[in-house]
């Protein structure tokens, strides 16, 4: 026996989802201390002489100290600076009254089906319905 047959399946399934959710607190703290400090620096400049050079004078190379800056001293004691702990705190609350959230979605899906095939042996009468709508009662 041969058949052929086409069956047709829908279907719109429909997806809610809502989720709440109580106050969020948060809390955000930094903690800190800086220290520098700088030893004693002493710079010493020795004389410096002021030459001065005169063509002429053959003898002796025609150069001549005519004078001296100097010495020089600078001296810097230490310095400390310090920064004094720091302590900086937030905290809040995100969502006072609490957070909700929805998600709602329909879903639209359609599947045909044709089906062909051969039944080996004999089939004297057979019959296969299908009813929408109809439901059998267990009497």
């Amino acid at each position: 026996m041969r058949f052929k047959s086409n069956a047709v399946m829908q279907g719109s399934p429909e997806l809610t989802l809502r989720a709440r959710t109580g106050p969020v607190d948060f809390q955000v703290a930094a903690d800190g201390s800086v220290k520098l400090a700088v030893g004693p620096l002493t710079a010493r400049v020795d004389e410096v002489p002021v030459t001065l050079t005169i063509p002429f004078l053959r003898r002796g190379g025609g150069v001549r100290t005519i004078a001296t800056v100097g010495p020089f001293s600078v001296r810097l004691n230490a310095v400390d600076v310090e920064l004094r702990p720091v302590d900086a705190r937030v905290s809040g609350v995100v969502g006072k009254d609490g957070l909700d959230g929805n998600l709602e979605g329909k879903i639209g899906c359609r599947t045909e089906l044709d089906v062909e095939g051969t039944i080996p042996g004999k089939v004297a009468k057979a019959s296969f319905e299908m009813v929408e709508g109809h439901e059998e009662s267990g009497s």
